[in-house]
């Protein structure tokens, strides 16, 4: 599982299913799929909040993935 939080950005309503990636030397990379999230309003600020996500990871499902699309999805 990946936590992921911040002020002012993060998930969203129907984000569910939705990547978390990194880039690295110019390349995009899936590291998991978003799981849960929640919105947290700030008390001193009405129109700030803060979003707590849970994203699962992708690795422990390469073989699957490149097995279900026949490889055109693998795990690097």
């Amino acid at each position: 599982m990946i936590c992921i939080g911040g002020v002012a950005s993060g998930v969203a309503h129907g984000d569910s299913g939705g990547p978390i990636m990194a880039i690295r030397n110019n390349k995009w990379y899936v590291l998991g799929e978003l799981y849960a999230g929640f919105f947290e309003s700030i008390p001193s600020d009405d129109l700030a909040q803060v979003t707590h996500a849970w994203y699962t990871k992708i690795k422990p499902y390469c073989d699957w993935l490149a097995e279900v699309t026949h490889g055109e999805v693998v795990c690097e």
